[in-house]
């Protein structure tokens, strides 16, 4: 029998972001007689902190920042002395990276990119971008392997980071807990007072990228023809109060709840006539995935990257061109009345199943 690999996994916290998702999911479904997973953060706090696996040692620096976190982390790994690292999100995998060399062992270092990298640098001053270039040129090739999230992430990589050879770069799609989310979407209906009403969700975090503001004015439209519907906005960010301004001027506060963070989404996508991504960029949006397994309608923008690689051709939801109101106003106002098809999502949704994303990581160990 192999020997069992002891595998380190960081990340900064455990906030309520896909990434730390991905991350608790994942370590809930890795074989125990294959792997020993240990987490390290830099601060246990978040959302997420209450579902890491009881099993899981953790590693908690307690750090608010994690350059404040690298002493901490190098004394860690020599003492844990671990087969392989896996990191995640961007300044992280920098950061293991740049200390690599004062390990006392040398792990297999594998960094997990969370989004399109080109399309996240352009989010930054140009002297910031400059910078983090400069730092993902210098510092990912050093890496042993670079997971992406789906094959779009992976071409950007490629493009970006000319000089990192193609089979350190590997595509591995995000986890689905199929049970969690099924047995979660169960536990109320949220619309209960307005069931006459169609009802449109969208799950994300209330920055640009997200698109939530292309939504608003899509969803104008969407209820000047359909004055039943109504429309329920979950998550927090920075937009949050701008885009609350935003309905307002566009007239439609009234059928806009802004819910904040739910820690259980899955009953508003369940219950809901349709679900929508009106993102600019993505990397991997798990929404999708979970709302296939929610069994709810969707409309997308076939955005860079991961949406189309999730709904194929449209044929698992609507993909319509991204950054264009009217494009998602007509795909919210054809979905509307279609029927639902909670089989096939349902059967896509498998392709995502944790344990064979878990399966798929482990070989990378």
């Amino acid at each position: 029998m192999s020997k069992v690999k002891r595998v380190l996994v960081m990340i900064p916290n455990l906030a309520g972001g896909g990434a730390e998702k991905v991350i608790v999911t994942l370590l809930g479904h890795l074989n125990r007689e294959r792997v020993e997973p240990i987490l390290l953060v830099t601060n246990l706090e978040g959302p997420f902190a209450g579902r890491i696996p009881g099993d899981i040692q953790v590693i908690n620096l307690q750090k608010k920042r994690i350059r404040y976190a690298l002493l901490p982390l190098i004394k860690e790994v020599n003492r844990l002395r671990p087969d392989t690292i896996l990191s995640t999100i961007g300044y992280m995998n920098l950061a293991v990276l740049l200390v690599r060399k004062f390990f006392a062992v040398k792990p297999k270092i594998i960094v997990r990119q969370t989004n399109t990298l080109s399309k996240s640098l352009q989010s930054f001053a140009w002297w910031k971008r400059m910078i983090l270039r400069g730092l993902y040129r210098w510092l990912y090739p050093q890496a042993d392997i670079i997971l992406t999230q789906s094959d779009g992430m992976r071409h950007d990589i490629l493009s970006l980071l000319q000089g990192v050879p193609a089979q350190k770069v590997v595509r591995i799609f995000n986890p689905l807990d199929i049970d969690y989310v099924t047995n979660e979407a169960e536990a109320f209906n949220p619309y209960e007072q307005v069931k006459e009403d169609k009802i449109i969700v969208a799950v994300g975090r209330m920055i640009y990228v997200k698109g939530f503001d292309l939504l608003l004015n899509a969803f104008r439209q969407v209820h000047e023809v359909n004055p039943s519907t109504r429309l329920y906005l979950l998550g927090e960010g920075p937009l949050q109060a701008e885009l609350h301004q935003l309905a307002v001027s566009l007239g439609i506060e009234r059928n806009v709840t802004f819910m904040g963070f739910q820690s259980n989404p899955y009953p508003y996508m369940k219950y809901a006539d349709l679900l929508v991504l009106p993102s600019r960029t993505e990397g991997f949006p798990n929404v999708l995935t979970e709302a296939l397994a929610c069994g709810v309608k969707i409309v997308a923008a076939d955005c860079r990257s991961g949406p189309r690689e999730i709904l194929g051709n449209s044929e698992f939801g609507l993909l319509v061109a991204e950054n264009e109101v009217q494009a998602l106003a007509d795909g919210m106002m054809a979905c509307l009345s279609l029927a639902r098809h909670e089989a096939a999502g349902m059967e896509r949704a498998q392709s995502f199943h944790a344990r064979k994303i878990a399966e798929a990581y482990e070989g990378v160990f």
